[in-house]
């Protein structure tokens, strides 16, 4: 378990290198973006001061206002490319037996609920071979969601594939 949120943590710490890809900056989503775009730099301070002193950053995320507006799933997908990634070995490994920390961790990061994960690790493995042909994390993440949805229970239970 201890690996699993050390993996997180360093899938977490690695996101600011993706925060290009939204309409914001290092500092994150919230007023302070609205404020300052994406301006890069030490400017960010900023935007991060307005995000989580002014006005708290969790009530634009919960209500998906100023530019926290996850509507295309970017950041979860984020979360899942950079999990994969970094646990990229630990996963197939895991993957392999249909079972562990690291392949049920991913079917979270994929929306799964509860009761699915016994499928999506038992899909794993009975898809191994395919799922992780190309050897690179990439690839791998792009086959496994196109597994589980073509999966009905999974395609269901799984609200970010």
């Amino acid at each position: 378990m201890k690996k699993v949120v050390l993996g997180v943590a360093l899938a977490l710490c690695a996101l600011p290198q993706f925060a290009k890809a939204a309409k914001y900056g290092t500092a994150g989503c919230g007023l302070g973006s609205v404020v300052l775009e994406d301006k890069p730099g030490i400017i960010q301070v900023v935007p991060a001061t307005l995000n989580n002193i002014v006005v708290p950053q969790t009530s634009a995320i919960s209500t998906g206002t100023s530019n926290c507006d996850d509507s295309a799933g970017k950041s979860a997908s984020l979360d899942q490319q950079t999990f994969v990634e970094v646990n990229y070995a630990s996963l197939m490994r895991d993957a392999a037996v249909g079972q562990g920390e690291y392949v049920s961790t991913l079917g979270t990061l994929l929306g799964c609920e509860a009761g699915a994960l016994p499928r999506f690790t038992e899909m794993t493995k009975a898809q191994h071979t395919t799922l992780f042909a190309t050897g690179t994390p990439d690839a791998t993440l792009v086959n496994i969601k196109k597994a589980a949805a073509q999966d009905s229970q999974l395609a269901t239970a799984c609200s970010r594939i």
